[in-house]
């Protein structure tokens, strides 16, 4: 077989996996929401461990084939440090929590400045620190200390960054293994044997180094360094800018998937209709004025891209323009191209929350004035 029939494959697989783990992860987010007992909330948190767990397992297999093929792309987004520590922290505090464990992050800069390059892979990277730490220490604190200063080249802040837990730790002389794929410690609690090396993939693609030292029975202290480039103010997306409610039609043939998308958004103020497959939101989107379609891209009757390919041939040239935003559980940039090129205006891949979608509504309006 081919590789790019192999990388095609893994991506259809990918979204086939994310379509329910994005329900499961979605239907937690509003279940947190609600009035929740002490056990109930406990069985929540387990819900959600093992959703991102298995989230985190897929990524990793995807940024292998990436990897290996030499497919993968860096971005350059802006963003704030604190706003990745944040995220981090707020997703796995609650894992660490049903553990008794404490998740303390340590931001250590007098300054917030806006920095650019590829964010998502930095949170990866920081997921996947956490969450191993999480695996390997049974009491105790794991702390995510970030020390953010100017670099020596003008433009650039360079990034210290480490993930410290108290828990079984390793012997020295088996470090050489963590980072082999596929490889673990005879201590080892489960998982791919891919987290590490990919992560160290990772950090050497986006230019920096990761090391590790560990006593056994005393802790791991991983730590790791990077280099972005300082962005002008003009250059952030104003994440938590408030978005006027918006009149939004959602394609989704899993019906979890579609409750929850619709709900999640719902509660942000927007006004949600949803159909079941491509062909109902070709027939809608002719009828009505939408503010923007999200269009799942593997649909019966007609997918995404024939779908928009439809609504942009429409001879209304107001619905014809109308933006649409692909969502999808596949990652490889060849779908990404797909999409574009038939004139989708944004990509979300699942699971994905209202922040993602805010984020990218703002970049278009700012993109088309």
């Amino acid at each position: 077989m081919k590789e790019k029939d192999i990388l095609q494959q893994i991506g259809t697989i990918s979204h086939e996996i994310r379509n329910p783990l994005s329900g499961i992860i979605d239907l937690c987010r509003l279940l947190n929401d609600t009035e929740l007992n002490d056990v109930q909330q406990n069985y929540v948190v387990s819900i959600q461990d093992t959703a991102y767990t298995l989230l985190m397992i897929l990524n990793d297999y995807v940024d292998y084939a990436k990897l290996e093929s030499g497919s993968i792309l860096l971005k350059e987004e802006s963003f704030l440090l604190t706003d990745i520590i944040r995220d981090v922290a707020k997703i796995m505090a609650p894992i660490a929590a049903s553990k008794n464990l404490a998740l303390v992050p340590e931001i250590n800069t007098n300054e917030q400045p806006i920095l650019k390059g590829d964010k998502i892979k930095l949170k990866q990277i920081l997921f996947n620190l956490v969450s191993n730490a999480i695996k390997f220490t049974d009491k105790g604190v794991i702390t995510i200390s970030a020390d953010l200063c100017p670099g020596k080249k003008k433009g650039f802040y360079n990034l210290e960054c480490s993930v410290k837990d108290t828990g079984i730790g390793f012997d020295p002389k088996d470090k050489k293994l963590l980072f082999k794929r596929f490889s673990q410690l005879k201590n080892a609690r489960g998982g791919s044997g891919l987290g590490l090396s990919v992560t160290k993939k990772l950090i050497e693609i986006m230019g920096g180094k990761i090391d590790v030292t560990s006593t056994p029975g005393m802790g791991s202290d991983f730590h790791f360094n990077l280099s972005f480039l300082s962005a002008t103010k003009d250059e952030t997306s104003n994440e938590g800018v408030f978005l006027s409610p918006l009149n939004i039609l959602i394609a989704e043939d899993n019906p979890v998937n579609r409750k929850v998308t619709a709900l999640l958004l719902e509660k942000s103020g927007h006004k949600v209709t949803t159909v079941n497959n491509g062909k109902e939101a070709c027939a809608l989107a002719s009828e009505k004025d939408f503010d923007v379609i999200l269009m799942d891209m593997n649909m019966p009757e007609l997918d995404g891209l024939d779908a928009s390919r439809y609504i942009r041939n429409l001879k209304d040239k107001k619905k014809a323009s109308v933006p649409i935003f692909a969502m999808t559980g596949k990652s490889m940039e060849t779908d990404k191209k797909a999409c574009l090129k038939v004139g989708l205006n944004g990509f979300l891949q699942k699971p994905f929350d209202n922040k993602d979608f805010s984020r990218l509504w703002q970049k278009i309006q700012k993109k088309h004035g």
